[in-house]
């Protein structure tokens, strides 16, 4: 399959093919040949490599010319088997991502559940402490006349009631914070935080932060071309990429005590507090730097390794200034993710040196 076999075929062109191939009066494979040579090009939810195996066995038909009836029933049901296992492909992927989902929301439901069987142990175990300590009071009242040593009793007996309370409620206080935990990180890139955190950030932190005099920035990355890496490659492996780019940030916002996040998608974020986009410049780019070196060996679905697969970012950074809203944080960041993108990738933009070229009218 020539590379020039996948390209849409021209209109001029069009006619002298169709007469060339002697169908220019068969409607029925003028369809087929202009959905396989045009139309199947512009499919977005089938992987490149698929497209060429389809048009390479539809394409021999029209080589070996031979354009009865049954033929093309026959090449209808080639490209019909093709399009449906890429739907198979496709609900499979899906089906996997829903499992893993529900495996994470059952794992919170669970400490949830485990969580409110404490709460209840507890309270049964406080109410029982309470009684214990009301028929011990009455007890030693009833036996003993001696007020100082009546006093001393009680006083113990209350500080062990305070004591195994306040062991109770540390305990539910660090499985509450696990499970928070949980519910904060992405489900699928555990390492880093969710959208719901970042949200949170920006609506009831982030202005604080500069209003305290502080220094406000936001680092957001985008995978280079991660539609093909997904078509070549398959979602799973995408997937694998994500996880990995993932922990490379979490290093990275360690080092400088950034907040990193999923953003949506590919792309994900950085905060960095006290930075100012100038610093958070700098530790995007040694970020990008170690995006590009990373030497990510991808495994197939039976687990043999292929061959290393190498793959860049894109970066925006922006500051916030006074006047701005935490939404138009996340505007300058992208408009320089988005001038990072259009000029040629793997490269780190600043919002400051953007600013006055961006064109939202272009197509990425």
């Amino acid at each position: 399959m020539s590379k020039q076999e996948l390209n849409p075929i021209k209109s001029k062109d069009l006619y002298s093919l169709l007469k060339r191939l002697d169908i220019q009066d068969n409607p029925n494979w003028i369809g087929l040949f202009l959905f396989i040579r045009n139309l199947i090009y512009y499919f977005s939810s089938i992987p490149d490599k698929q497209k060429a195996e389809l048009q390479k066995k539809i394409l021999l038909f029209f080589k070996e010319k031979n354009f009865s009836q049954e033929n093309f029933y026959k090449a209808l049901l080639i490209l019909e088997k093709g399009i449906l296992e890429n739907c198979r492909n496709k609900l499979s992927y899906f089906k996997i991502k829903l499992e893993e989902e529900k495996k994470v929301n059952s794992q919170i439901l669970c400490e949830i559940e485990d969580i409110i069987k404490s709460l209840l142990s507890g309270i049964n175990n406080h109410t029982k402490r309470l009684k214990t300590f009301e028929t011990k009071t009455i007890e030693q009242i009833e036996s003993n006349n001696n007020a100082q040593q009546l006093i001393s009793f009680i006083k113990q007996q209350i500080k062990k009631l305070i004591k195994q309370n306040q062991q109770d409620a540390k305990e539910w206080k660090q499985r509450a914070k696990l499970l928070e935990e949980k519910a904060r990180y992405d489900y699928l890139l555990q390492n880093i935080f969710n959208r719901s955190v970042f949200d949170n950030y920006m609506k009831h932190t982030a202005k604080s932060i500069v209003e305290e005099g502080r220094k406000l920035s936001l680092l957001m990355l985008d995978i280079d071309k991660f539609k093909k890496i997904n078509d070549r490659w398959g979602h799973l492996v995408g997937d694998d990429v994500l996880k990995a780019l993932a922990k490379i940030i979490k290093s990275h916002a360690e080092i400088s005590g950034g907040i990193p996040c999923r953003y949506g998608g590919e792309e994900l974020v950085i905060i960095f507090e006290d930075l100012s986009e100038e610093e958070t410049y700098l530790r995007a780019e040694a970020l990008r730097i170690d995006v590009e070196k990373y030497n990510f060996i991808p495994r197939t679905e039976d687990g043999k390794l292929e061959d290393p697969l190498h793959f860049t970012v894109s970066i925006g950074v922006a500051e916030m200034s006074k006047n701005d809203s935490p939404s138009d944080l996340i505007g300058k960041a992208d408009k320089a993710l988005y001038a990072a993108k259009t000029g040629g990738r793997n490269q780190v933009k600043r919002y400051s040196e953007v600013a006055c070229d961006y064109n939202p009218s272009l197509s990425l």
